[in-house]
């Protein structure tokens, strides 16, 4: 099997082709997916201000499993991430 480098490039294109609908597992991934669709992108404390019926930390627990499935892409460390 061979491998080849993606770009950042080809990265952000494959972000892009998710639909909400391809990607949509529940509720609180599919208000995730619309916050950044409006923004580009989004801190865990904009998404609890959205999200109010679950803990800080299921949040981070849907924004692992996004950036998991290579749906959303993740930067920085701790309070600094942005998604």
């Amino acid at each position: 099997m061979l491998y080849t480098a993606e770009t950042e490039e080809e990265k952000v294109l494959k972000l892009k082709e998710f639909s909400v609908v391809a990607v949509k597992k529940n509720k609180r991934q599919s208000v995730i997916i619309s916050l950044l669709k409006k923004k580009k992108e989004v801190m865990i404390k904009d998404i609890t201000e959205a999200i109010t019926d679950c803990s800080e930390k299921t949040i981070q627990r849907e924004l692992a499993s996004l950036v998991e499935d290579g749906i959303l892409k993740k930067e920085g460390e701790r309070r600094w991430t942005r998604y």
